[in-house]
């Protein structure tokens, strides 16, 4: 099969050339700035406009594999002792680069102020109307390239960027900003709260897409000159609020002797052609380098069931019923309910609420655990809550701290938060021996790391800094210590969601919306929700679960994802007896459940192929929602369709992406006996018609290439 979505080369030359003046140039023009003692890094730091700098400058090279090398530009002020030293990957087989930047003080005296801490500072210019702009042009069939002229039309910045995990109906919702001339837009939160860190900056024919990791405040601001130029400006700023983004003051503070801090991670693809292209590359860059790999593999989101506040004999009640009644679940997913409050004794070690309530679990969790793995199932376990869930099971409580182990805290470090490297060696230890004496497979962190305000305005922002960083070393020392463990990142959905916590998680859990109705009773677990869901995030983050409560095709269908989740509300309240009960065959359809998970494992590796809308976003019941999951190395994918509620139409057409035209596709409706047949020109050319006659209604059409 040919792949439409490999690199081509006038991409990977913008990138190159690209690089080639921002950081591997005699002079680079650096994709990130910041004021040191009231001077901008740009008069003092090696730049385009000045060849002459104070600054010493040493370079150096690593190749880390094939696809991938690193390039370090360390530059060191001889007065002030601050270095600064920027780190890039630059890629062999995308047109991407990422970079991160270090601030360290190897002076003996406190640094000056360092300030406007841009961790992306970089601008775009877009053809001028009826302007020529030279590319170079592809052509396959002579496999040479040649160059042409191509005066494009007029077109102006649209900013694509996407609602974060908020706790709403229409969390992940995409929006479209245009930015005319003298125009701006501010994006920005904590992680990926209430925005996600992600966006896709579009000019005619080409563009960028860019993605922040930094699981703290952050800001981005984009600014149009009246001319033909774009601005990019990405800072990480202290704590307002999740709302009030445009309040947000950025870092201002000294580096004490020998202190060092990092800033926002920064990853930029450049393409060429569509957009939809571009964002199906972007998918493909974050699975193929942005992705857990447990065991060296990459992580297979699990399909799996879930419970909370039940007692060890009904969850092990529950997880035998599954498999029992030929529910092939993968993993067993037990939430909030099963810890309770340390007594004065157990304290010392338990600074949190994580001490297994023995009166529901008499034999500890690990019955639970040993019970699902001789089923041949991982074990799920939740920690996190806040005073809303009664429970405090991740971030050690600050008064029991004072009280039990003074010795963590100190007039530097006064927080409970990863930021403290004493807490933060606490919780390595002991969540590491959770996990071990526990039985865990899938550590669910349902928190944030959230510091203590600054000691001082000359401080502003360090704490946040620290608090990130350490948050991603507590992490990354039980991914050493567990080379299979699986981290699901949530903190009442996917508010945690940024381009740090992507390389080590799995997002489980997309939204609190969804969970008790906390804010919106009358959407939970809306089918409508999660095809929103689904829709807004697929493109940015190919990782995510959908999940379902109540039983019906629709329903469940509309939850497929790369992961998913049932908890069917039926099962779950049944098993609330003693001795536990399962639902009856009245109250339960067994064999709908049955058919319809293994419908779903049997598609579920499309999710990780390439995602093409057919549809625009919409919440609407009197609407249809639709898209296709393309594998091109298989040479198959899925079509999902859907019709809501109050839709009057039975039927709709769509047509196709990515297909080989002159292949013929064999199609498998679901729910209809027989095949077709279609030539990928067909499908993309005329389109797919899909009926559906029910009110609700969801489709899944299978197509695979015939040989």
């Amino acid at each position: 099969m040919v792949d439409t979505l490999s690199s081509m080369p006038e991409e990977m030359q913008t990138a190159r050339n690209w690089i080639a003046g921002s950081i591997d140039g005699l002079v680079p023009n650096l994709p990130f700035s910041f004021t040191y003692d009231g001077v901008s890094s740009r008069e003092f730091l090696p730049s385009a406009d000045q060849a002459k700098w104070t600054w010493d400058l040493k370079r150096e090279e690593v190749e880390m594999d094939e696809g991938r090398t690193l390039h370090s530009l360390t530059y060191d002020d001889p007065h002030t002792g601050l270095q600064v030293r920027c780190e890039a990957i630059i890629y062999a087989d995308y047109p991407a680069v990422e970079w991160i930047v270090y601030f360290q003080n190897n002076g003996d005296h406190d640094t000056p102020i360092i300030e406007d801490i841009l961790a992306m500072d970089v601008s775009f210019t877009r053809p001028g109307p009826g302007n020529p702009t030279y590319v170079k042009r592809w052509i396959e069939w002579k496999g040479e390239a040649e160059t042409v002229a191509l005066h494009r039309e007029p077109g102006e910045f649209v900013v694509h960027h996407a609602t974060g995990g908020v706790h709403s109906f229409w969390a992940f919702q995409p929006h479209d900003d245009e930015l005319g001339p003298g125009q701006d837009l501010t994006i920005g939160g904590v992680s990926s709260q209430p925005d996600l860190p992600f966006f896709n900056i579009e000019w005619p024919d080409e563009g960028v897409i860019a993605g922040i990791g930094w699981t703290a405040p952050w800001r981005a601001d984009f600014v149009r000159d009246q001319e033909r130029s774009l601005s990019v400006n990405v800072a990480m700023t202290e704590w307002v609020a999740p709302w009030q983004a445009e309040a947000m003051r950025g870092a201002h503070l000294v580096l004490r002797p020998g202190e060092r801090i990092r800033i926002p991670r920064v990853l930029m693809l450049f393409w060429n052609q569509d957009r939809l292209r571009a964002q199906n590359r972007w998918r493909r860059l974050l699975l193929d380098y942005y992705s857990p790999r447990p065991h060296g593999e990459l992580v297979k989101m699990p399909f799996g069931a879930a419970t909370q506040w039940h007692t060890e004999e009904q969850n092990i009640a529950i997880i035998n019923w599954h498999l029992d009644n030929g529910m092939p679940i993968e993993d067993f997913w037990m939430d909030i309910g099963w810890q309770r409050a340390p007594s004065e004794e157990e304290a010392f070690e338990h600074l949190a609420d994580d001490v297994v309530n023995e009166e529901l679990f008499p034999n500890g969790i690990q019955a639970v655990s040993d019970a699902a793995r001789k089923r041949g199932v991982k074990y799920l376990l939740w920690f996190g809550g806040d005073e809303r869930c009664r429970f405090q099971a991740i971030y050690p409580y600050l008064e029991r701290v004072r009280k039990y182990r003074p010795e963590l805290l100190s007039d530097e470090y006064p927080g409970n938060d990863n930021g403290n490297p004493m807490i933060n060696k606490w919780m390595i230890d002991h969540y590491g021996n959770q996990i071990e004496n526990l039985g865990i497979d899938i550590f669910r962190w349902d928190s944030r790391s959230t510091p203590p305000p600054d000691a001082n305005n000359d401080r502003r922002g360090i704490n946040w800094a620290r608090s990130a960083e350490g948050f991603y070393k507590f992490w990354d020392a039980l991914l050493e210590r567990f080379p299979g463990l699986v981290i699901d990142c949530c903190g009442g959905g996917a508010v945690n969601m940024d381009l740090e916590t992507v390389q080590r998680s799995v997002f489980l859990h997309r939204c609190d919306y969804q969970c008790g109705g906390i804010h919106e009773p009358e959407n939970v677990f809306n089918p409508t929700g999660m095809q929103g869901q689904t829709h807004g995030i697929t493109s940015w983050a190919p990782l995510t679960s959908g999940c379902v409560r109540q039983l019906s095709t629709y329903a469940f269908r509309s939850a497929y994802s790369a992961g998913l989740r049932i908890t069917f509300e039926v099962v779950v309240e049944s098993f609330f007896t003693t001795p536990p009960s399962a639902p009856s065959e009245e109250e339960f359809d067994v064999e709908l459940a049955r058919k319809l998970s293994e419908e779903y494992l049997s598609v579920r590796h499309c999710f990780y192929g390439d995602y093409y809308p057919l549809c625009r976003y919409n919440l609407d019941e009197d609407a249809w929602m639709a898209w296709q999951f393309d594998r091109p190395d298989l040479g198959e994918g899925i079509v999902q369709a859907f019709r809501r509620t109050q839709s009057n139409i039975l039927t709709c057409q769509y047509q196709l992406h990515a297909l080989e035209p002159d292949t013929r596709y064999e199609l498998t409706n679901f729910d209809i006996p027989g095949t077709t047949s279609l030539t990928g020109s067909e499908l993309m050319n005329d389109g797919l018609i899909i009926d559906i006659g029910e009110q609700p209604g969801a489709v899944v059409i299978r197509y695979r290439a015939i040989k």
